[in-house]
């Protein structure tokens, strides 16, 4: 097992040294739209990242000296009012934000949000009034929004019931609350794996990542899934902690069936919270410890895996379902305009792995959800054979940077704030968001000669950072789907 840790930090340290070694060349070509000397300025900021990320690793004993280790009443009492204190300086970063952006909602948020309006005060009938010609069979096409159209026509019934109107001003509120929560939630879940000090050291780098903040009027679905995922985090640590300790089975079971529950909210407003699934399956794999031959053995290690599934699958039915009761979305409608899952894939085969409103014409054009999957396919397989392994090999790297890139995590595309656009905030973002990603890569490679790293506590934290790495080489890229994931940036 600790031959495997060595493996996983060995590998994924080298290859991720080299996703940010790609990264730090695309945010000097971006940069250089902007700034003059942009690739000498970007290896300062780089420079200066790496030498804040050392810092970062200081920062424990730093607090274990100045605050103690934890371990007392006193301490405790001297962690959770520091922590308290962060919270309420992010959540007045978060109003403030909110307030001065003048946020409106544009592309996949804007239809959603004009067919939850459509729906009403016009009619169910009329969902689609005012959407571009091409999204006509919207929620049919993308039923991955369903969930998030659900939520915000609640919260507009909510409005719109109250005040007569509708705005953004509730979903904006109760998207901010979600940031604010997983923020908090992310520091629970570092009590679970670390000490006191390392734990505030993971709040310190949790105020880094700056979609926390800047994300605050943006209520999509990488936000709004946030807590739901980092709930999800907290859930497991505390079922690990119930089995292992040997505590009360009906208390551990109740964790690991919410964690399954809560997982399935987070997915069906985000689709790569599945991540999750799989990590846990490695987690559990390698660390749980069972008595018994090894076929008892694997089946005592999987049988959490197999609650945690079927909670999962059975809330994501429920979900679903009414999902499409809200939507009045039938089968029928579904089979016919849904895209499958390898239209991403297709879609983000070639170029940078962005979207790409050719390859979407080009699946909408086929009726039949297995016409768009033969069609997708064929397509695929084109664009690689086309390629060759060379120039499958420079998409990958230009995939890898437009995925990891931008510090800002498009903030300036989303928001209308002059500030989210300055040559300033784009520079801070970058060091901050390089400063992360160094601790994160000090968390791999400087754990090599661990003797227990297979075994520690932030192993699955470790593993899913692999799989959304991995992911999002497959899958489209864009910064923004690293954001529903941001616990893994403050705790690895």
């Amino acid at each position: 097992m600790n031959l495997t840790g060595k493996l996983l930090n060995i590998c994924f340290g080298v290859f991720f040294s080299c996703v940010i070694i790609i990264a730090l060349g695309g945010a000097a070509s971006a940069a250089g739209e902007r700034v003059s000397m942009a690739p000498l300025l970007t290896g300062i900021m780089a420079a200066a990242a790496l030498a804040l990320s050392m810092g970062m690793s200081r920062l424990e004993k730093i607090f274990e000296k100045r605050f103690g280790s934890g371990t007392d009443e006193e301490s405790k009492e001297t962690y959770r009012k520091i922590f308290a204190v962060t919270v309420m300086v992010l959540l007045a970063v978060q109003i403030i934000t909110a307030v001065m952006c003048g946020f409106e909602p544009i592309n996949d948020l804007s239809y959603i949000c004009k067919g939850a309006k459509n729906s009403i005060t016009l009619g169910a009938d009329r969902l689609y009034e005012g959407l571009p010609e091409r999204h006509q069979h919207y929620f049919a096409v993308y039923p991955n929004n369903h969930m998030l159209y659900c939520v915000i026509y609640i919260l507009y019934r909510i409005e719109y019931f109250i005040t007569g109107n509708i705005s953004n001003i509730l979903p904006i509120a109760v998207n901010i609350t979600g940031l604010n929560i997983s923020y908090i939630l992310m520091y629970k879940c570092a009590k679970l794996i670390y000490a006191p000090p390392k734990a505030l050291v993971c709040a310190v780098s949790g105020l880094m990542f700056t979609p926390i903040f800047t994300y605050s009027p943006f209520f999509y679905t990488d936000s709004m899934s946030m807590p739901w995922l980092t709930g999800s985090l907290y859930l497991y640590l505390r079922w690990r902690r119930e089995s292992e300790s040997g505590g009360g089975r009906r208390k551990a079971l109740v964790y690991l069936c919410a964690c399954g529950a809560v997982l399935a909210i987070a997915y069906k407003l985000k689709g790569s919270a599945v991540i999750f699934i799989p990590a846990v399956t490695i987690d559990l794999l390698l660390r749980r410890r069972c008595s018994g031959g090894a076929v008892k053995k694997l089946a005592a290690k999987l049988f959490p895996v197999v609650i945690l599934t079927a909670v999962f699958a059975v809330t994501c039915a429920a979900a679903g379902a009414v999902s499409r009761r809200t939507l009045k979305t039938d089968v029928g409608e579904l089979e016919k305009y849904r895209f499958p899952l390898v239209h991403w894939v297709m879609m983000s085969a070639d170029g940078d792995g962005g979207y790409n409103l050719e390859d979407f014409q080009y699946t909408k054009s086929y009726d039949g959800y297995s016409n768009k999957v033969s069609a997708d396919i064929e397509r695929l397989s084109a664009k690689l054979s086309s390629q060759g392994v060379s120039g499958f090999v420079s998409h990958l790297a230009d995939k890898i940077s437009y995925t990891w890139r931008d510090g800002s995590y498009m903030a300036g595309y989303y928001m209308k704030c002059s500030a989210f656009k300055s040559s300033a905030f784009y520079v801070i973002t970058a060091l901050l968001n390089f400063t992360l990603l160094f601790k994160i890569l000090n968390g791999f490679l400087g754990k090599i000669k661990a003797a227990d790293d297979a075994l520690s506590e932030s192993f699955v934290l470790k593993i899913m950072f692999v799989g959304i790495t991995l992911f999002l080489l497959i899958w489209e890229a864009r910064c923004r789907y690293l954001v529903s994931f941001f616990m893994l940036f403050a705790l690895i």
